[in-house]
């Protein structure tokens, strides 16, 4: 179920302080978590995670 693991994603993203240090634990892009968050996100209507540009 998509669902679940992309909110899987977002708790990981958080426990794990962003994309880059939750990508290296699941072993997947950084770029592909935060667009896997990115659908969460649209899907809910909400933003749950503040982004910025560096």
């Amino acid at each position: 179920m998509q669902d679940l693991n992309d909110l899987y994603y977002y708790v990981q993203a958080v426990d794990h302080g962003g994309f880059a240090p939750a990508g290296r634990v699941l072993g997947m892009p950084k770029s592909k978590l935060s667009r896997r968050i990115a659908k969460l996100e649209e899907r809910l209507g909400v933003r749950l995670i503040q982004r910025s540009t560096r």
